[in-house]
């Protein structure tokens, strides 16, 4: 395929971006909560759900260890709809 054991993928992929796969994964899908967010009315469960986190609770921790703010208060901060 491209000649790298998963490893050396990974370490490449590590020294590219300077993190993680995981890292990278999260971020991508904190960012799309984000988005959705302070672009939709969605349920703060169906945001999880559509960034593809199963537990809720896990959703919020996360969201708010990167963004200061759980989810609620960040759309209200950062609303783009005049949302409630």
């Amino acid at each position: 395929m491209i000649g790298l054991s998963e490893s050396q993928l990974y370490l490449a992929f590590k020294a590219e971006t300077g993190m993680t796969t995981t890292q990278c994964v999260r971020k991508v899908r904190l960012a799309h909560a984000g988005k959705l967010l302070t672009t939709t009315f969605l349920h703060i469960t169906e945001v999880a759900h559509q960034s593809d986190y199963t537990d809720v609770y896990h959703f919020s921790r996360e969201f708010k260890r990167v963004h200061q703010l759980c989810p609620k208060e960040f759309r209200r901060k950062n609303d783009k709809n005049n949302l409630p």
